[in-house]
């Protein structure tokens, strides 16, 4: 974590309260130059992983010319490994709030 000058005496503008039961979370194609950093979306925390992946990771992959669909694809929540689960919701998944979520090639 980073540190400031002072103290932080507000709320954040940012807190998943603010979000009316959505939450923000970051997908990152790792070691694309297309997207060399992190794609910030807006879901609701009880969207099904099957449904994330379709309507937020496979356009961001579809619009990469360049992304090899041949090779295997395995995934990290936070940068450690993560098996998700289709039928389970994003919060079931153990993804939470500013979450990143990055796709790797093999």
């Amino acid at each position: 974590m980073g540190e400031t000058l002072g103290t932080y005496n507000f709320p954040s503008r940012s807190a998943v309260e603010n979000y009316d039961g959505d939450m923000i979370v970051h997908i990152w194609i790792k070691g694309r130059s297309l997207l060399p950093c992190a794609a910030a979306v807006r879901v609701p925390q009880t969207m099904p992983w099957s449904e994330f992946h379709e309507t937020q990771v496979k356009p961001l992959i579809d619009a990469d010319a360049f992304f090899d669909h041949s090779k295997t694809i395995s995934w990290e929540l936070v940068g450690e490994p993560f098996t998700p689960e289709d039928g389970k919701s994003l919060v079931d998944n153990g993804i939470s709030h500013k979450n990143t979520v990055s796709i790797l090639t093999a």
